[in-house]
């Protein structure tokens, strides 16, 4: 019973003290704000021409930063299994990015990937980062 008393008074002793004296790390502290862009993807055909259009058999986009490796991937919408464009990536943050595509699952067509630096100025009248992969080849 000693003991309980002992440990009792222990334990508010130290919750009393410690009260008001919690250090917390300011969460803005060391933090460097970070501009982002909205990026719109488009295709150009093996013929040369973009188009923000069409359903293609694709699984969907990506940009991985080159420098952390971290992946983002795109929102796109489906037709019958296939990607239709436009698709795009939200909140991409300010840096240097490969930008590729997925196979779909037929496996008819392959995109070839591009290196691209996002920063400041770079959106068009939409609002949007708009960027054209290259078709490799197609069936």
């Amino acid at each position: 019973m000693k003991k309980l008393v002992v440990l009792m008074a222990l334990f508010l002793g130290t919750s009393l003290s410690c009260q008001g004296k919690v250090m917390a790390k300011d969460p803005v502290e060391g933090q460097i704000a970070v501009e982002t862009h909205d990026i719109r993807l488009g295709l150009v055909s093996l013929s040369g021409t973009p188009t923000l259009s069409g359903s293609y058999d694709l699984g969907g986009f990506y940009a991985m930063n080159v420098e952390t490796g971290v992946y983002y991937y795109s929102r796109h919408d489906r037709v019958n299994g296939f990607l239709r464009l436009p698709a795009f990536i939200d909140d991409l943050p300010e840096g240097t990015y490969e930008f590729g595509a997925f196979q779909g699952q037929g496996g008819w067509m392959a995109v070839s990937s591009k290196v691209v630096t996002i920063g400041p100025g770079m959106e068009d009248e939409s609002g949007y980062v708009t960027l054209y992969l290259d078709i490799a080849w197609e069936e």
